[in-house]
């Protein structure tokens, strides 16, 4: 009935409602990794047929954005793939930030995004140098 999970957490009270989902005594699996250690996950993706990569730093206020966020989510998920690699997982998905594609000055919450919504460069460099 249904697949078994591990994902990236701990026993914290960020994750009781996932602890507390129907089944997840018997299928699910918090693991704590690091996205910046290399071979971190290795153990959590050990076995699996898939693995989801969701986890990117999001850091607000940041003095850089690209060192603060950019270069960790980049090694994060080399990091990851490699764990991948290593434990001979089929399939990975990489999902997206929220900061693709809301970085932009057109943004409001009540307009649907879609393929073309990608954020501005330009905008983002001009929010950054904003004091």
């Amino acid at each position: 009935m249904g697949w078994s999970s591990t994902l990236m957490g701990s026993n914290s009270t960020k994750t009781k409602h996932l602890r507390d989902l129907p089944g997840a005594e018997e299928r699910l699996e918090l693991v704590g990794a690091d996205l910046l250690v290399e071979g971190s996950f290795d153990a959590a993706v050990e076995g699996c047929v898939g693995v989801f990569h969701t986890a990117s730093p999001v850091v607000f206020p940041g003095v850089d954005p690209y060192v603060d966020m950019v270069e960790p989510a980049i090694k994060g998920t080399i990091n990851v793939l490699n764990s991948c690699v290593k434990a001979g997982v089929k399939k990975e998905v990489l999902t997206s930030s929220s900061s693709a594609f809301r970085m932009r000055p057109d943004y409001t919450a009540d307009v649907p995004l879609e393929e073309t919504s990608w954020s501005s460069v330009e905008f983002c460099k001009k929010v950054q140098t904003k004091d």
